[in-house]
Order: C-alpha cells, then sequence, then structure tokens
C-alpha cells in the first residue's frame, strides 16, 4: 500500500481522536455529548448509519439510546438486546470489536439487506471492566471498514466508554441532589397547615415535577367501604382517567395497598397484576402509604418508558409516602374537626331556632289568655290546641336528642316482636295525608297482602316516618310519592318510598345520615336528627337501607326490615 496513503489515514486518525477527545472532555450533557460523538464516529468510519445502544444495570440489557441514518422499518431492530443476544450482544458479551457480515450465513439479515447494509461494525465502550454500551455503524461496503478504521474506533471505544460513564455518573449524582432538593420542599409543604385537597394538589404538583414525563396519583383508602379512591393525579391523568375507585388487590396500585409493601416495575407487560388503561404506562412506582399503623392510601408514579426507575427512585418515594401519610392522616383529622365543630354550630343554631320557635308560640298565647279577662270557649280550645302542637313539637325534638345519646352510648331499649308492616304504613299514610294535601301531594300504596317484619315496633315506626316526613318536606308541590311494600323474599321485608322531590346531590349523598347534617341549600326548616336516627334504629335492629337519588327529580329510599322466615307462604 503506498506510503503516503498510509500516513494520510493516520493523520485522519489522529485529528479525529483529537476532535473526540475535545468533544469528550467538554463541559456538555450526556445527551449532547452522545449525539456529537456519534455523528463523528459516522463521519470518519463513512458509515451509512448506525444505532447507540447503553447498558440498563436492572434489566441486563442494550437499550437504544440514539439512532443515525437508514435503519429496518420495523420496530423489532429498535428493541433491547440481551448481552449475547443480535450483534451488539455478542459484542458487549466478549468485549471485543467484532465485523458481521451481512451476507454469510452466520448472520444473513435480509431487512439490513433490503436496505443496502452489507456489514456491521459492533464498538463496546467499556468502563473499566464493564461495558456500558455499543456504538454499531452500518456500511454498504462488502468488504465491510478498513483496518485502519477498525484500529482507531476499537483505541477510542475505551476512552469514549470511560467519558460517558463519569458524565453519566455526575447526572445521576446532580439529578438525585435535585430530587432531594424537591423532596425537602416537600417535606416543608407537609409541615404546613393546609387543607386536604391543597396537600394532595401540592404533592402531585412536584411529584409530577420530580418524575416527569411520569404521571403521578394519590389513592386514598376508605376503611368504612374498604375502599381505594383517586383523588388528585396530573393533570392528564385526571382528564383521561377521572375519579376511579380501585378494589384493595386490584392492578399494581391495589396489590401495594393490600399487601403493603412497595412495588418497583420497569416493565408493565411483562407483570400480571397490570391491568392496561387508556394511558401507556411501560414503568411504574407504588408505594403504600401507612400512618400509626393503618393504610391510608397509595402514591402511586406511572411512567410511558420502559425501565424509568431505579432503586433509589424507590427508596426516596419510600421515605416520603411515610411522611406524606402522617401529612394527610393530620388532614383528614383536621378537616374532620372543623366539620365536627361546623355541625356542632349548625346544630345549635338549628336547636336555638326549633326550641325558640314553639316556646315563642306557647308564650305568646299564655300572655293573651292571661291578659284577656274574657274569652270565649271554642277560641280558648283553639289557642290551648296550638299550645299542646308545639308542646308536642318540643316534645318530639327532645325525644330525637335522647335517642341520639342513647344510641351512641348504647343504652337504646328494644322489644322485638313480629308485627305486620303493611297495616302500620297504612297507618302512617293516615296520619299525613292532610299534611300532604294541603300541598296537593298524592300518596299512592303498592302492597300484595300483609307483610311481616321482625323487630321493634315503635322504633320501625318512627324510622319510616321519618322517611316519609322528608318526602313530603322536601317534596314539589302537587308532587307524588310512592309507597310500596315487598314481601317477596323468606328473610326480609323491602318498604320503598320514593318521591318527587328536590333530589340529593351525588357528594351529599353519602353525609345525609350524618347526626345534623342538613342538605345544602335546603330552606326545610330541621335539625338534621331524623335520617341518622332512622338508620340506626334499622341497622340496629339487623336490617338495613339505601337511598338513591337525582338531584332536581327525586329520591328513593329502601329500607330492608329482617323477617325471620314469616313472609314464607
Amino acid at each position: 500500500m503506498d506510503e503516503g496513503f498510509l500516513l494520510k489515514r493516520q493523520s485522519e486518525a489522529l485529528e479525529f481522536r483529537d476532535k473526540l477527545t475535545g468533544i469528550l472532555t467538554s463541559a456538555q450533557d450526556f445527551s449532547d455529548v452522545v449525539d456529537r460523538v456519534f455523528k463523528e464516529v459516522i463521519d470518519y468510519s463513512g458509515a451509512e448509519g448506525g444505532i447507540f445502544r447503553l447498558a440498563n444495570e436492572r434489566t441486563g440489557t442494550l437499550d437504544v439510546y440514539q439512532t443515525m441514518g437508514p435503519l429496518p422499518k420495523t420496530l423489532e431492530k429498535l428493541i433491547p438486546r440481551r448481552f449475547g443476544d443480535g450483534l451488539a450482544g455478542y459484542s458487549a458479551q466478549s468485549g471485543e470489536t467484532m465485523i458481521f457480515f451481512i451476507q454469510d450465513d452466520l448472520y444473513n439479515d435480509k431487512e439490513l439487506l433490503n436496505i443496502g447494509i452489507r456489514s456491521v461494525l459492533a464498538l463496546p465502550l467499556r468502563a473499566k471492566e464493564n461495558v456500558i454500551g455499543v456504538l454499531e455503524i452500518f456500511s454498504k461496503n462488502d468488504k465491510g471498514f478498513d483496518e485502519q478504521i477498525v484500529k482507531t474506533l476499537s483505541c477510542i471505544s475505551r476512552q469514549i466508554g470511560l467519558a460517558l460513564e463519569g458524565m453519566r455518573l455526575v447526572e445521576t449524582l446532580e439529578h438525585r441532589i435535585t430530587q432531594r432538593n424537591r423532596m425537602y420542599r416537600l417535606m416543608l409543604k407537609l409541615q404546613s397547615r393546609a387543607t386536604l385537597d391543597e396537600l394532595l394538589f401540592e404533592i402531585v404538583n412536584i411529584l409530577s415535577d420530580i418524575y416527569a414525563p411520569a404521571y403521578s396519583v394519590i389513592v386514598l383508602y376508605d376503611p368504612e367501604d374498604q375502599i381505594l379512591r383517586l383523588k388528585a393525579a396530573s393533570q392528564r391523568f385526571m382528564e383521561e382517567i377521572g375519579h376511579k375507585e380501585i378494589a384493595l388487590g386490584e392492578g399494581i396500585i391495589g396489590y401495594a395497598a393490600k399487601s403493603r409493601s412497595a412495588l418497583l416495575i420497569n416493565d408493565t407487560m411483562m407483570d400480571p397484576r397490570y391491568i392496561k388503561g387508556v394511558l401507556e404506562v411501560s414503568s411504574e412506582l407504588a408505594v403504600p402509604m401507612i400512618a400509626e399503623g393503618k393504610l391510608v392510601g397509595v402514591l402511586d408514579i406511572e411512567s410511558p418508558l420502559l425501565n424509568a426507575f431505579k432503586e433509589d427512585d424507590l427508596q426516596l418515594l419510600t421515605i416520603y409516602a411515610q411522611q406524606a401519610a402522617m401529612a394527610i392522616l393530620n388532614a383528614q383529622l383536621y378537616e374532620q374537626a372543623r366539620e365536627q365543630n361546623l355541625a356542632k354550630s349548625r346544630m345549635m343554631s338549628a336547636l336555638s331556632h326549633e326550641f325558640r320557635t314553639p316556646l315563642s308560640v306557647i308564650k305568646s298565647y299564655a300572655w293573651y289568655v292571661k291578659n284577656k279577662k274574657e274569652i270565649p270557649a271554642d277560641e280558648l280550645d283553639e289557642q290551648l290546641d296550638v299550645v299542646l302542637s308545639e308542646v308536642d313539637n318540643l316534645n318530639e325534638l327532645i325525644e330525637n336528642l335522647l335517642n341520639i345519646a342513647r344510641l351512641e352510648q348504647g343504652r337504646m331499649e328494644w322489644n322485638a316482636v313480629n308485627f305486620e308492616v303493611t297495616g302500620m304504613i297504612k297507618g302512617l299514610i293516615d296520619m299525613f295525608m292532610k299534611t300532604a294535601s294541603e300541598r296537593g301531594i298524592t300518596i299512592a300504596l303498592e302492597a300484595k297482602g300483609e307483610a311481616f317484619a321482625w323487630g321493634d315496633v315503635s322504633r320501625t315506626r318512627q324510622a319510616i316516618l321519618n322517611i316519609i316526613s322528608n318526602a313530603i318536606k322536601y317534596n314539589k308541590d302537587a308532587g307524588r310519592i310512592r309507597i310500596e311494600v315487598d314481601s317477596s323474599e323468606r328473610n326480609f321485608t323491602r318498604v320503598s318510598i320514593e318521591d318527587t322531590g328536590i333530589g340529593i346531590k351525588p357528594q351529599e349523598l353519602e353525609k345525609i345520615f350524618v347526626p345534623f347534617y342538613r342538605v345544602g341549600g335546603s330552606k326545610i326548616e330541621g335539625v338534621g336528627l331524623g335520617l341518622s336516627i332512622t338508620k340506626q334504629f334499622i341497622e340496629a335492629q339487623g336490617g338495613w337501607l339505601d337511598v338513591k337519588s337525582v338531584f332536581g327529580e327525586g329520591t328513593v329510599f329502601n329500607v330492608y326490615l329482617p323477617a325471620r322466615g314469616s313472609n314464607e307462604q
């Protein structure tokens, strides 16, 4: 070979090495250095293009980081390669630079042949004893790459590997420092007296920033219903998924909650617990939040990228989940206390009103009787009837308050007997008929003969009376009430009370049985004790009730009374 040509090639090699050394020692970010090194290798070697792969320690694969030039259209050439698998895998496993000729029987790749590729040079990038990646470059030359190019690239590959590994370690360290700084900010936020909604919003925002482009999700556990409810999430997640309920053990989040163990999954498609949803999720971190031995909820990070998380991410999120659990629990307790205080304030206000009204009437009529010398007998009887009616109202109010106290203290006395339900309902309808007709409200009863129940007649009657009373109070003028008594089941009798009233908003349905709670916006007088007493009366006797409502259209209460087989024909 001509000596001048050799000198030229050696000079080109030296120039190439100088350029790479300059790039590798420059203060640039990792991705920029990879891009520039890749381009210089392609230009120097005369290659058509290639694939830059980085080793993934967790999965033991070589993942595609960057590509250049023409590649096969199928994505199979861009999937991660295991050590020993394919061109990149062979080179990584051996730690040696390797040349593959596509037309050989050893490696006959029709897809590469179809785009004119005849040979592939695989360069392992070593950092000390480890291969941190592989650079594959493609050539259309049947003879592959000449000896000088292979020798130069083999020599420089170790320098590239050491430099890139150093930069990656620095970036990892900087990332960890940034994460910890953000977590510190979050810890400070957790110590503030934010409301629960504000707290959840702040947690989601900061976690979304830390783990971008991943989605941050917070689900809270409802111990009463034994269900997980999605309470806060990244904006797009909420737009696509919305409010959702998750059973314990359901999916990755449900499993983390049920097992109370953190999960790190870097390929969700390979995990049988993963349930595919609307959004693409390839990696997921799920960490249960536990405070004072109680399950509070789950912090969940979902990424569209494979192998998005490391053990450091899991450890950091686990530490944070412990702090978040306590902060959320405190916020919940604070809101409960605040709600109780508001309820007490509403109760005192309502009770003051409820007591003042009849007392004012009684005082007014007593003053009138005392100061008027002569009162016709019929007028006196009428005024005394009003006084007695207001006394009855006071007695009813006091009895309700006593019932609440007895139920809370477990001092309620029960007298269970087998009684007929339909006749009792007819008696209640007769009692309310005058009040209902004054507003044009019709009450219809549907019952097929007698129906029996086992329980305390007086308490059961009071419970159903409260529901019918509400059905009239909250109904529209000229509205309808339909009461059905169904004894078709052997073990219980169902009493259904349906009205065409104002209805109840979905967010208020779970609160209507709380003592002293009044449906928002209601101008109907009352203290909010009736439904609470009703629920406790029914459940204490082994029955249950449910409610369905459409706001603005009406409400249906279903009361299930134990029958102990007395409905059997």
